[in-house]
């Protein structure tokens, strides 16, 4: 929810501002209160925070409690997507994206990059998000042809769709206004998806991974 903690919350504020304006990541705490052995370990009531993860804002809508401390105010809720190197995201929905995979690269290239660019606001349900993202994601694996962008090894093992099991990297990550467009993404083997986040040489090697997709998009688009 919103800032503000009595009465209406409103979107003028600062806080809410950027929420809703959706070009921002959220760091994501909870809190809580200590336990009697915590306090006694630790020597005062201080409150424990936890750390959840980084996220986007994919939307948000006006919510009105209808029991509470904050009965018949009109609080602000913000809808959160979780983002990070950690998390992945799988999707085997051909049926939901309305495309014919089996046509030529090309013209799925060009189909998927206007359903993406049509459906760029930062207002989006979850729905338009798994969408897009199954969309971007699909293309990637197709355009791969089973085997690793990075390395060039063979996915490890098949998908029961018949595709290759590869995860899916983005180059420029969403959190840092990355676009979540063919071009900004590749299909990587596991090994290939680590080093690209935490090797000693990831920044040299996300350099030459780019510069590979860069290509493989030009070749595609003819």
């Amino acid at each position: 929810f919103g800032q503000g903690r009595t009465g209406n919350q409103s979107l003028s504020n600062s806080a809410n501002s950027k929420l809703s304006s959706g070009k921002y990541s959220v760091l994501l705490f909870t809190t809580r209160e200590p336990t009697a052995r915590e306090v006694a370990a630790r020597g005062n009531y201080g409150k424990l925070f936890s750390y959840c993860g980084q996220f986007n804002v994919s939307g948000f809508d006006q919510f009105l409690p209808t029991d509470g401390s904050r009965q018949g105010d009109k609080l602000w809720r913000f809808r959160l997507l979780p983002i990070g190197e950690e998390k992945y995201y799988y999707y085997n929905e051909k049926s939901d994206l309305d495309l014919e995979f089996s046509g030529d690269l090309r013209e799925i290239q060009y189909r998927l990059t206007s359903i993406v660019a049509t459906k760029s606001e930062p207002r989006i349900s979850m729905a338009e998000y798994r969408y897009r993202s199954a969309a971007v994601h699909v293309y990637a694996s197709l355009r791969s042809n089973g085997q690793c962008e990075a390395c060039g090894s063979f996915a490890p093992f098949t998908r029961p769709d018949g595709r290759g099991f590869l995860e899916v990297h983005h180059l420029t990550r969403l959190a840092d206004e990355g676009p979540d467009l063919p071009s900004n993404v590749a299909a990587l083997c596991p090994n290939c998806h680590r080093r690209v986040h935490y090797s000693i040489d990831r920044k040299e090697y996300g350099k030459k991974l780019k510069d590979a997709i860069a290509l493989k998009e030009a070749i595609v688009a003819g």
